[in-house]
């Protein structure tokens, strides 16, 4: 994991997330680190779907739309990372809460920027689209 200089996240809980009208997400971590998102990303609970950001602002028959920061906060308040893996290839970031629940974050672009990692200590990484990570410190 050191390869991607992302063990910053072990034990670290989500504090914050928040989406532009741009669909820009941001996901803030205790302790400093964030994860800026423009590709889609979706919580599996007990390995099934339970969220995406395609599930934002629809209403599904609902009486509101679906605030999906609020449900993502509300769904992994207070858990601690517990594991932390990018498939090499793709560069999906899985970032495993408790036993059960796991942030998937899924670059669908082979050009573009999918993520990048602001680490606490001031390591960034970029996710390029098809291609392995690049990191540098800031």
């Amino acid at each position: 994991m050191s390869e991607y200089h992302l063990e910053w996240l072990f034990a670290a809980t989500l504090t914050g997330v928040s989406v532009t009208e741009a669909g820009r997400w941001t996901f803030q971590f205790r302790g400093g680190g964030v994860i800026h998102v423009e590709c889609p990303w979706r919580l599996l609970r007990h390995d099934v779907l339970a969220l995406s950001s395609q599930d934002h602002d629809q209403t599904y028959g609902l009486s509101s739309p679906v605030d999906a920061a609020f449900e993502l906060a509300r769904h992994l308040e207070g858990q601690s990372v517990t594991g932390v893996s990018v498939i090499g290839g793709t560069s999906d970031l899985v970032i495993r809460f408790g036993s059960d629940d796991q942030l998937q974050i899924l670059p669908f672009s082979t050009g573009y920027e999918s993520w990048e990692s602001f680490s606490p200590s001031g390591f960034h990484i970029v996710a390029r689209g098809g291609q392995d990570l690049t990191g540098f410190s800031r």
